[in-house]
């Protein structure tokens, strides 16, 4: 019985050391990451950043915000656990109603589907299914891949049902493949604005790498160059432009197009331009409504394993008296 007294004290002596050792570590860093620092960062970066800052914050509303920024800066301050300051980092955030700003992991990354989710399979003898989960920038290989493997059944075939349910976005020109199937005549494509700061200026010259075509080089450059003369302006020459193609493919005849409120920015982009087409019906729920504010731009906050994601773009839409955000 003493020995058994004894190893049941030695254990209960072990867990305590680790109980206290956990307690300590998080202790230890709260202190060495305290949250004040990186809900100031994100205010920070919002406000010089934020494509959306200038317009969603007005002299009407101007108040509201301040006390709803107090309001989280006060818990920041006291805040202990790392978890629960990303989340007052991101509750602080939805008073803008913009779901491109974001606090965690890489949002791409965390939109990457198994490779098995895309796939184009025959429903009947006249319809096609082509199920479209993501349009992360990765799979653009994989898609026009399916497609080029497909063409002659996509070329023969009257139907075709394309399922974007639940397709968060990703880059513009992932759906490219797709356009000749769907188009009719010519499209408009709504060009967009940039946000004037020296971090996005700093963002668009990142952006330049080989091989990409000398004209979008210059454009950033000259964008660049503008954001770094007009500090807290929009700048940029980028209006709506003019799609056309040669040839307009008898098949398919109808395309559907599946939608819900998780399709959202590129996918938002994707419907934008279907919609133009005479072949295409748009079918399901509303989109999301994430697709006004664009171009995310990505950085670390000090101190803690997070990226605070934020677009530094605004399309012609909302000037125009056309956003679709919330709506």
């Amino acid at each position: 019985m003493n020995r058994f007294l004894s190893f049941t004290l030695g254990y209960s002596r072990i867990w305590l050391v680790i109980v206290i050792s956990v307690v300590t570590c998080v202790d230890i860093s709260a202190q060495s990451c305290p949250c004040a620092p990186a809900f100031s960062f994100v205010k920070a970066k919002t406000e010089l950043n934020y494509a959306g800052f200038s317009e969603k914050v007005t002299a009407a509303n101007r108040a509201e915000y301040e006390a709803h920024t107090l309001s989280f800066k006060n818990q920041a301050d006291t805040v202990l656990h790392p978890k629960n300051c990303a989340k007052i980092c991101v509750e602080w955030l939805k008073w803008f109603k913009d779901g491109h700003l974001q606090v965690g992991p890489d949002i791409f990354a965390r939109a990457r589907r198994p490779d098995s989710d895309f796939a184009l399979s025959i429903l009947d003898s006249q319809t096609l299914l082509f199920r479209l989960p993501s349009m992360n920038g990765i799979y653009k290989p994989l898609i026009d891949s399916i497609l080029l493997q497909n063409e002659l059944f996509l070329t023969h075939y009257p139907y075709l049902i394309i399922d974007c349910r639940g397709n968060s976005g990703g880059a513009l020109n992932t759906w490219d493949a797709l356009k000749p199937y769907l188009y009719t005549g010519p499209v408009t494509i709504d060009g967009a604005l940039y946000f004037a700061s020296n971090d996005n200026a700093k963002a668009l010259q990142s952006w330049i790498k080989p091989g990409m075509p000398n004209a979008a080089k210059k454009y950033y450059k000259k964008i660049a160059k503008a954001m770094k003369k007009s500090p807290g302006k929009f700048v940029g020459t980028m209006r709506a432009r003019r799609e056309q193609f040669k040839v307009v493919l008898p098949n398919p005849k109808k395309v559907v197009l599946l939608t819900n409120g998780r399709c959202a920015s590129s996918c938002e982009y994707f419907v934008l331009w279907a919609q133009q087409s005479r072949k295409v019906t748009i079918m399901g729920g509303n989109t999301a409504g994430v697709a006004d504010y664009v171009a995310t731009q990505s950085q670390s906050i000090p101190c803690h394993n997070w990226l605070f994601t934020y677009p530094i773009a605004r399309s012609n839409r909302v000037p125009d008296g056309r956003g679709i955000d919330n709506i």
